[in-house]
C-alpha cells in the first residue's frame, strides 16, 4: 500500500487523519440517508448486506455494523497492522454514531440523482479514508487486505467484484429496478476510489 499523506510521528498528524477518517465516516452515512435508501440503493460491501437484513428484521443498523466488523478487526491487524487497526476502529465508530444520528434525516427521491451522485460520493469518501490508511471496515477491510496480497488488483476492483453478492440480493428481494441502480452505484463508487487514488499519487511522488 502507497504511504499515507502525513508521515507518522506526531500526535497532530495522526489526530488530522483520525479526523479525516471520522468526516469521511460521516459522509458514507449522511449519503446513505440520503441518496441511497430513499431510492432503495444498496450501499456498496457489508454494509449494503447489513443495511438489507436490518431493513428485513427490524435490527438496528447501527449496533449490528459495529458488532459484525470484530472479527474483521482482527484480520485487518494481523495483515496490515495496529495502525491501520486503530483508524479502522475509528471510522467503524464514527460511522455506527452517525448512522444513529443521521437516521431521522429526509431523502431525497430521485434514481438516477441517488444512482450516480451516491455512489461517487460513497467511493470519493472511501477513498479519502484510505488516504490516511484507514476504513470503515466490512468489505473495504478485506479489500485493503486482498490488495496487499493480489497488487494487480486495485481496491475498486476488488470492491466491485466482491460486491457481486449485494447485486444478487438486491435483485432477488428488492427488484430489478434496484439491483441495476445498486449495480451501477457499486461501480461508480469503485471508480471513484480508484479515481480519487489516483489523483494522489502525482501529489505523493513530488
Amino acid at each position: 500500500m502507497n504511504k499515507p499523506i502525513l508521515e507518522q510521528g506526531t500526535w497532530w498528524r495522526t489526530g488530522f487523519e483520525t479526523a479525516v477518517v471520522i468526516l469521511g465516516s460521516a459522509v458514507i452515512a449522511l449519503n446513505y440517508y440520503v441518496l441511497l435508501q430513499p431510492n432503495q440503493i444498496l450501499p456498496p460491501g457489508l454494509g449494503g448486506l447489513l443495511a438489507f437484513a436490518s431493513r428485513q428484521f427490524a435490527l438496528p443498523f447501527d449496533i449490528v455494523y459495529f458488532a459484525v466488523n470484530i472479527p474483521l478487526f482482527l484480520v485487518g491487524f494481523r495483515v496490515v497492522g495496529l495502525r491501520f487497526l486503530m483508524l479502522s476502529l475509528a471510522g467503524t465508530l464514527a460511522i455506527s454514531v452517525f448512522l444513529k444520528l443521521f437516521s431521522a434525516m429526509p431523502g431525497i427521491h430521485g434514481l438516477v440523482l441517488g444512482t450516480l451522485v451516491g455512489g461517487l460520493l460513497n467511493g470519493a469518501a472511501i477513498a479519502v479514508i484510505l488516504m490516511c490508511r484507514g476504513s470503515t471496515g466490512g468489505m473495504d477491510i478485506v479489500c485493503v487486505v486482498l490488495s496487499r496480497r493480489y497488487p494487480r488488483f486495485s481496491f475498486g476492483q476488488l470492491s466491485f467484484l466482491l460486491n457481486t453478492l449485494v447485486v444478487l440480493v438486491s435483485g432477488a428481494f428488492l427488484g430489478w429496478a434496484s439491483m441495476l441502480a445498486t449495480l451501477i452505484a457499486i461501480f461508480l463508487a469503485g471508480k471513484g476510489v480508484d479515481w480519487v487514488m489516483a489523483m494522489r499519487r502525482p501529489l505523493a511522488a513530488r
